[in-house]
């Protein structure tokens, strides 16, 4: 997060705008809000394709979130074309998800998060009044 400090300009029509100057940015420091992992780390011991199935799992789940975090930003707004954008990343989201999953192997912990996560996203679609 940027602090900054602005000074006032016109542009062409007359009105006042405040633009940074780079003297004037001040940095703070902002901590991470929450861990993007969703899998259990991947122990020294495990084969390669226990690491790159993980990273798999977190990817998918992260399609999910990221499918759901559309679905509320598209909800939450008034504008068509934003919501219409929102609406089609969320769908890009959804497919990438579900395409990667045919190539996976879940344990039942991770098909539950998969499902908890899909289902969530579907009523969210549900609420946009289309089908996924």
């Amino acid at each position: 997060m940027i602090a900054e400090k602005c000074n006032p300009s016109r542009n062409r029509t007359g009105r006042f705008y405040e633009y940074p100057t780079n003297q004037d940015l001040v940095c703070q420091k902002v901590e991470p809000s929450k861990v993007l992992l969703h899998t259990v780390p991947v122990t020294e011991n495990a084969t390669p394709r226990d690491a790159h199935t993980a990273v798999h799992v977190d990817f998918v789940l992260s399609e999910l979130d990221l499918g759901a975090t559309f679905c509320e930003v598209a909800l939450s707004t008034q504008d068509k074309k934003t919501k219409e954008r929102n609406i089609r990343n969320a769908r890009k989201a959804y497919n990438t998800a579900l395409h990667l999953l045919q190539r996976l192997r879940l344990g039942s912990v991770e098909q539950a998060r998969f499902e908890e996560k899909a289902l969530r996203l579907k009523a969210l679609f549900e609420r946009l009044g289309i089908n996924p």
